[in-house]
């Protein structure tokens, strides 16, 4: 399945990329990603051409868990984007 999910949604989903001093959720996790060496360039992609690969979402369990896509959804943040382009499994678009 693929589609899109509001941003402030995503940042309720549960997430398997938490440390034992974050939440459980996307939201507790962002400030983290955003220190990565490779988010300002990510930003400044998403910026550019939008968020290009969707998140990976698993509605398999009791609750949807964020699989991939942490930065992506701490740039759309960021970039004030309403909607984040999803699936329920990864995808990859060549140029």
């Amino acid at each position: 399945m693929i589609g899109l999910i509001p941003t402030a949604e995503a940042l309720t989903l549960m997430s398997p990329d938490t440390e034992p001093d974050e939440g459980t959720d996307v939201a507790d996790v962002l400030g983290r990603k955003r220190r990565s060496l490779h988010y300002s360039r990510l930003l400044e992609e998403i910026r550019r051409d939008g968020i290009t690969v969707p998140v990976v979402i698993d509605h398999s369990g009791p609750y949807p868990e964020l699989l991939e896509g942490h930065h992506r959804i701490a740039a759309a943040v960021d970039l004030g984007l309403p909607v984040v382009p999803w699936s329920s499994v990864p995808l990859r678009i060549d140029n």
